[in-house]
């Protein structure tokens, strides 16, 4: 398990009284794995205040988002997360759907410079479509889209009455 995500659960569990009003964790660049998701949304669901989750240019691998997209913390207040910069693929992506139709204040997804590709933006896609998740932004770019995925994703939203406002690819 990752060293940074058992200090952070200590300091956390330490200073469980003023957690109540934490809004935002950002853990950049610090190699957090798929080990510190589990142990770290632990410590998530200890926060209920908890609106953003910032995890840009870390390790985490699809095994990680299996953690994330299971977590009860996406059903509360959370409206941003950030997995930019990762090792994320299709399968990333389906997980994340998942988790989009069931998100009741989800706004923004980032999961720029990934390796996802069509097969996996598509569910994606199609859960923002369908579900009542009041995503609002939506980064891809610097995935493995082309030209094709770009169609397809038009398609896919063009006639769609979702709240997505910023698509990035």
């Amino acid at each position: 398990i990752c060293a940074l995500a058992v200090v952070l659960k200590r300091q956390v569990n330490a200073a469980k009284a003023k957690t109540k009003d934490v809004t935002e964790i950002i853990i950049n660049n610090c190699g957090f794995s798929d080990d510190s998701c589990e142990v770290l949304l632990s410590v998530f669901e200890s926060i209920p205040s908890l609106e953003r989750v910032r995890l840009p240019h870390n390790e985490i691998t699809d095994n990680g988002v299996r953690y994330i997209s299971e977590s009860p913390v996406f059903n509360g207040a959370l409206i941003e997360l950030d997995l930019s910069h990762n090792h994320l693929t299709s399968a990333s992506a389906r997980r994340l759907a998942t988790l989009i139709k069931k998100s009741k204040g989800l706004k923004k997804i980032d999961l720029s410079n990934n390796q996802i590709k069509i097969d996996g933006s598509v569910p994606l896609l199609t859960a923002i479509r369908d579900s009542k998740c009041p995503l609002e932004v939506l980064c891809l770019n610097g995935n493995e889209l082309g030209d094709l995925g770009a169609e397809i994703v038009a398609n896919i939203l063009k006639f769609t009455k979702s709240t997505l406002r910023i698509l990035r690819l």
